[in-house]
């Protein structure tokens, strides 16, 4: 029989602001006497596993094996980072790229996939595309950097906008 799980308790536990606020009292060692409402919510807590008279550490054991249940699932599905589902052949660990391949292969897959799905702007001000980027990556400029010399944006060197490159069409065949 499989271990129940603690993330989906735990989560569904703290989906309403009465639960959050009494979690909250929990934490700060609050003394006031609970009301009907705080008294079930500290129930429905009780039963995802937060003991209010437990200790600190225990607590926070428990918010570390929810947290470690949802990493491991998350880790045998399709990498996703933001909307766009990230190329299965690239290293992603937990939503962010591990590294810039060298690999000119898997480094086209990777600029195709940003230019084609996760970039979804025709325009970016540079500041905009670092953040997004660094969403993906630490080594956003890099990859800004391919974006440019690989022929998926253009860069206009006075506003510092990136501009997408429309893909090249087929040339018209004439009869």
């Amino acid at each position: 029989m499989p271990e129940p799980r603690i993330a989906p308790t735990l989560l569904s536990a703290l989906s309403s602001p009465e639960r959050v606020m009494a979690f909250a009292s929990i934490l700060a060692g609050g003394d006031q006497p609970p009301g009907p409402t705080h008294r079930k919510a500290a129930e429905r807590l009780r039963a995802a596993g937060i003991d209010p008279t437990g200790t600190p550490d225990a607590i926070a054991a428990t918010f570390a094996a929810a947290l470690e249940e949802v990493r491991t699932e998350m880790s045998g599905r399709h990498h996703l980072v933001g909307q766009a589902r990230a190329p299965e052949e690239l290293a992603f660990r937990h939503g962010r790229l591990v590294e810039v391949p060298s690999n000119s292969d898997q480094l086209r897959a990777l600029l195709d996939w940003l230019a084609h799905d996760y970039l979804r702007s025709a325009t970016y001000e540079e500041r905009t595309l670092k953040v997004t980027l660094t969403q993906v990556a630490d080594d956003h400029a890099l990859l800004r950097r391919h974006l440019v010399d690989f022929g998926y944006f253009t860069r206009d060197p006075h506003t510092a906008v990136y501009v997408r490159v429309a893909p090249a069409s087929s040339p018209a065949t004439s009869a």
